[in-house]
């Protein structure tokens, strides 16, 4: 009996001591890094969207501003681009009408309708106003040869609030006025060429006649 006791106990010595030796082992062995599991997602084919065509610069149109000089009259331009949905041909009166500096500075067109080559230019209340020889002559300069740069234009007449207007001072506007063509120096139509934008030109001065001083005019 005690024989096997002595056996039974060596038995579970060694189990012990192996037990703490893998142990041991077990912990001084370092632990293998899983690495995770990859996903993979499946997301749809989504093309960059197209940007738009670029809108090229809007065509110019020419603002003439008036000088006083030994000769009379006389009118520099620069053209100048309208902003988008602006009609060329009110920008263009509309600009003259500022560096004019001539009628009140709330006076505007506010549309402008063609009739067999005849513009009719319809202001604003503002507009209607007595002006003085000088001040009436540039004006109606101003206007026929600010006009007189769209081909599609002959003749103008003037209205305030849709009733024709019969002077702005002395001058009768009972008929309409005819345009003045202005003598560019390249000889080019003025809407629209490729001009430099960055030179003024010069329009001969204006004499006492409004119709044929600063360059051709359409005749009656």
């Amino acid at each position: 009996m005690p024989a096997k006791t002595s056996v039974v106990i060596i038995i579970a010595a060694v189990s012990a001591v192996g037990i703490a030796a893998i142990a041991t082992y077990v912990r001084a062995e370092p632990r293998a890094v899983i690495p995770a599991p990859v996903i993979q997602h499946s997301y749809p084919v989504v093309n960059p969207p197209v940007q738009p065509a670029q809108t090229p610069k809007n065509p110019y149109v020419l603002v003439f501003q008036p000088h006083m000089g030994m000769d009379g009259i006389s009118f520099t331009n620069l053209p100048e681009s309208p902003p988008d949905g602006t009609d060329p041909k009110m920008f263009a009166v509309n600009e003259f009408l500022k560096v004019s500096k001539v009628p009140p500075v709330d006076a505007k067109v506010i549309g402008i309708d063609l009739q067999n080559k005849v513009a009719i230019l319809g202001f604003n209340k503002a507009f209607k106003h007595t002006y003085g020889t000088f001040d009436e002559k540039t004006l109606l300069d101003g206007l026929a040869i600010t006009l007189g740069q769209f081909k599609d234009i002959d003749k103008y007449t003037i209205e305030v609030d849709g009733q024709p207007l019969d002077t702005l001072g002395s001058v009768s506007l009972s008929d309409p006025i005819p345009v003045i063509r202005p003598n560019l120096s390249d000889n080019k139509p003025s809407w629209g060429t490729d001009a430099d934008p960055n030179s003024a030109s010069e329009v001969p001065p204006a004499g006492s006649n409004s119709a044929s001083s600063a360059g051709d005019t359409q005749g009656p």
